[in-house]
């Protein structure tokens, strides 16, 4: 029935541009991407989303529309808010607009957002809600990382993948660059979908305002979306973490504790990509079901992966080694230095984070041997996959890196004052006056050769 109504909204709306397919069976979701479980989404040009901010007519100098007037985390601000896809059509909404909660607070050049309108709609035919977001890509020149992940996801078969389309945004008029826009990780009917007894969970170690606890060990987890339960949650979870550095590991039961075929494509998915945040640091979504076991929940923050970072020794911009598999307690004898130097919240765990002691078990290793076996296939075409992307984008790609007096937002293509480390970042262009789509391409270019000899690599560590 869900399916149906999300096919049905759509082509009432009329809005087309995102075109959902159906899919097969539901019964097989740990299946290769031509049958994954959702309906995947095709993208055929750029959305526009128009942001009217109400203005002082009075003030002496008005304020900068991309980065003036949208700038609280806890405040949001009223805005009349239309969406223009690519067909022309146009939907127009209210809503309420605040800088998203992990947003870097040093940079304020382009901003992601969190939108709550005033009423659930359906926008672009995805499935109604009130939470949409607008992510702004700012640390991937190449404005491609995320799509690539959220597609890699696709084909791995998670139960759900936000939905994102490409958008210029646009704020009183002024162009504020590309983003993607569409479904925030939420907890609701058509996305993240629960049981009455399940609770969303956020690993991030962050100062975020939800409920949050603190496991014995360390990690740090939220309840978003959730105003209580933060207690009874940690005592759930606390029992399945034990049983991870438990002596008798592994066979003290925990394959039963935990979704292993979500915790192996999750582990697929980030591995792959080489996710800055995913050994349990940041943006790490997971489900603690009702009956007490644990699932990794959907994707989510892939801007700092694929190649855009060294971060010296940790050289998360080659496309050999493994990263999820790496612990980090022998680094140091001190427990500052290690914490300061460690990519995980569980920095003081000498068997690592949960991935890496699930990767010590022959067992687990094996299930992720045999998925990627199964996937690796699909994988294979992924540089393909951000060719024909790159191709949709490219003249709002250029824009994005474009000065005001050819009327683009001005935002850096090369190293900037917020990322001119080159020790942890990476980039395509050492030039600042490379021609702008010549230089945004090379910035793809560097995207697809990392995924491509990414995925060789795996094939010949992970392939019988």
């Amino acid at each position: 029935m869900a399916l149906i109504a999300v096919l049905a909204l759509g082509l009432l709306a009329l809005l087309v541009l995102v075109n959902v397919r159906a899919a097969p069976d539901a019964e097989a979701p740990n299946t290769p991407a031509s049958q994954a479980e959702q309906p995947p989404v095709e993208v055929d040009g750029v959305t526009t989303v128009r942001l009217e901010v109400p203005t002082d007519d009075l003030a002496e100098e008005p304020p900068a529309a991309c980065t003036e007037l949208i700038t609280s985390i806890e405040d949001p601000t009223s805005v009349e808010l239309t969406v223009r896809d690519p067909a022309g059509d146009e939907q127009e909404l209210d809503a309420d607009v605040r800088v998203s909660e992990t947003a870097n607070p040093w940079l304020g050049l382009k901003r992601p957002y969190d939108l709550e309108l005033a009423e659930p709609a359906s926008v672009l035919g995805l499935p109604a809600s009130r939470d949409w977001v607008l992510l702004d890509h700012f640390a991937d020149r190449s404005l491609l990382r995320t799509a690539g992940a959220m597609e890699i996801a696709r084909r791995l078969g998670f139960d759900w993948v936000p939905r994102l389309v490409p958008a210029n945004l646009e704020i009183n008029g002024a162009p504020c660059g590309l983003y993607s826009f569409g479904e925030r990780p939420t907890a609701q009917e058509g996305r993240a979908e629960l049981e009455d007894d399940d609770v969303l969970l956020l690993a991030d170690s962050r100062d975020l305002d939800h409920p949050r606890f603190r496991t014995d060990r360390g990690l740090q987890l939220y309840l978003p979306g959730s105003e209580g339960g933060a207690s009874e949650a940690a005592v759930r979870f606390q029992r399945i973490e034990d049983l991870l550095y438990d002596r008798e590991f592994p066979d003290n039961g925990y394959r039963d504790r935990i979704d292993v075929a979500s915790f192996v494509d999750w582990y697929l998915l980030n591995e792959l990509t080489k996710n800055l945040g995913s050994p349990f640091d940041d943006d790490v979504l997971m489900v603690l079901r009702g009956d007490d076991t644990v699932a990794m929940g959907p994707p989510w923050a892939f801007d700092a992966s694929q190649g855009n970072r060294s971060n010296g020794s940790w050289r998360l911009d080659h496309p050999k080694g493994w990263w999820l598999q790496r612990a980090w307690y022998d680094i140091s004898d001190d427990p500052g230095w290690r914490q300061a130097f460690s990519p995980t919240q569980l920095w003081n765990q000498r068997k690592g984070h949960y991935l890496t002691v699930l990767m010590s078990d022959p067992w687990f290793a094996r299930r992720v041997a045999d998925r990627w076996a199964e996937v690796s296939k699909d994988m294979a075409t992924i540089g393909d996959f951000i060719d024909e992307r790159a191709a949709v984008i490219a003249d709002d790609a250029a824009d994005n890196f474009s000065p005001p007096e050819v009327d683009g937002p001005g935002l850096p293509l090369t190293a900037s004052a917020f990322d001119n480390d080159p020790v942890t970042y990476v980039f395509a262009n050492d030039d600042p006056t490379v021609e702008v789509r010549e230089g945004w391409q090379n910035e793809v270019d560097l995207l697809r050769r990392w995924i491509e000899r990414r995925v060789a690599w795996f094939d010949g560590e992970l392939l019988d």
